[in-house]
């Protein structure tokens, strides 16, 4: 056998190899983020239980304390995995999901609903930076916006299934005995994340060849974020990242309420159906638009195209007036969301070299952590002091600033770091 013959099949083995690591990571972040959209349409109706006037305040405080740890704890896990490597991490943040959950089965007082939140968010800040750069550990960057693509997928189908069960399993029936109306879907995310814990530990291998020297300097998250947005471009990313991921998670936290708003039959038992109509279209469009689309434009401009779509998608939802209007308009915002995260993800990696990808993807969660504790206090405040559909409006004036400020930047391939 000639010798290009044997390099041929190593390089089969090989891509057979990663894309079986890439499917078991697949269903791995699949399984953590259905436990997470489990609890998605509960949360605002445990705060109109409470009959304050500040519902969107409360709100917006169990999702930004959960943002707030994801926030702090990203780049220390992105930083830490780059050093021990990308699979004690991922179980570390999955059997903590699986705790979290749990927790937030059994508690009822709003400040431990808060700290259940925040222990979430701590060990989610684990997993999904983790998972993004075991995708750029095994994959070419050529097929990075790609895999990226699936791995939004997960978050989409999670979003689509996870909200479908909470909704479902808040009925009536599944109601458990002297426990909590949350009980129910948090102890089934408990058992998902813990099955999902198992399967890693068993099948999922290290993707870091190369780990970092333990006795090299660590440097803090601000350090980190100067050092990589010397890079303009990178810069740039980290910025629309942060503003997209701020007025995105103000729609879903006020969102529930919104609809409520308008059509006082949504509830926790129906409000599900409507995000997973949301979720469906993003994995369909993950699954089968987004390799086309970027091939054609390109990742940066895949990524001003997705702007526009979520700005004009932000100022039709504020002038919705009925569920099936508010339905029509959420289409350009579900459009844009889609096409953005992976092709920004993969834009962002392409741009680091492969010693920075922990560092640099970690980053990048914690901006969108950062966003992510803003956007839900942002859009609460404005729900309870100016109107219900003030978020949205003043959310697409936010983003038709960033389309303009970013329409003459030239989105061209810079050096890596």
């Amino acid at each position: 056998m000639s010798e290009d013959s044997n390099d041929t099949q190593t390089n089969i083995v090989s891509d057979n190899s990663d894309s079986t690591k890439f499917n078991l990571l697949f269903l791995a972040v699949l399984i953590d983020l259905l436990g997470f959209g489990i609890i998605i349409p509960i949360l605002p109706f445990l705060v109109k239980d409470l009959n304050s006037n500040q519902e969107g305040l409360l709100v917006a405080l169990l999702l930004s304390t959960y943002s707030l740890a994801q926030f702090i704890s990203s780049p220390i896990w992105g930083r830490l995995s780059d050093k021990i490597g990308r699979r004690p991490v991922i179980l570390i943040g999955l059997i903590g999901s699986s705790i979290s959950f749990a927790y937030f089965g059994i508690v009822e007082e709003y400040i431990l609903l808060l700290s259940s939140r925040i222990l979430a968010g701590i060990f989610t800040g684990a997993t999904l930076p983790t998972a993004r750069a075991y995708v750029a550990d095994i994959t070419p960057p050529k097929d990075r916006a790609r895999r990226y693509g699936l791995l939004g997928a997960a978050f989409g189908i999670g979003f689509t299934f996870g909200p479908a069960i909470g909704s479902l399993l808040s009925l009536d029936i599944f109601l458990i005995p002297n426990f909590p109306k949350q009980a129910s879907a948090s102890f089934f995310a408990a058992i998902l994340c813990m099955g999902n814990f198992i399967l890693a530990y068993y099948k999922l291998p290290e993707s870091l060849i190369d780990k970092e020297d333990d006795s090299s300097p660590s440097l803090s998250t601000i350090k980190q974020f100067k050092i990589l947005s010397k890079n303009k471009m990178i810069l740039i990313l980290f910025t629309i990242f942060f503003i997209t991921t701020l007025i995105f998670s103000s729609f879903e936290s006020i969102l529930p309420l919104f609809a409520n708003n308008i059509d006082d039959r949504i509830n926790e038992q129906n409000i599900g159906y409507f995000f997973a109509a949301i979720g469906v279209l993003i994995a369909i469009i993950q699954t089968t638009l987004v390799g086309p689309i970027v091939d054609f434009f390109g990742e940066d401009k895949t990524i001003y195209l997705a702007l526009i779509l979520q700005t004009l998608s932000f100022f039709l939802i504020s002038i919705a007036t009925s569920v099936t209007l508010l339905g029509i308009t959420i289409i350009p915002l579900t459009l844009g969301t889609a096409l953005l995260n992976p092709s920004l993800t993969s834009s962002l990696s392409n741009k680091l070299d492969k010693t920075n990808q922990g560092i640099g993807l970690g980053l990048n969660s914690s901006i969108g952590s950062l966003g992510r504790v803003i956007g839900p206090l942002y859009g609460g405040l404005l729900y309870d002091n100016l109107s219900p559909g003030s978020p949205f409006s003043i959310g697409s004036i936010i983003l038709l600033i960033l389309v303009i400020t970013t329409y003459n930047q030239t989105f061209v391939k810079q050096d890596k770091l």
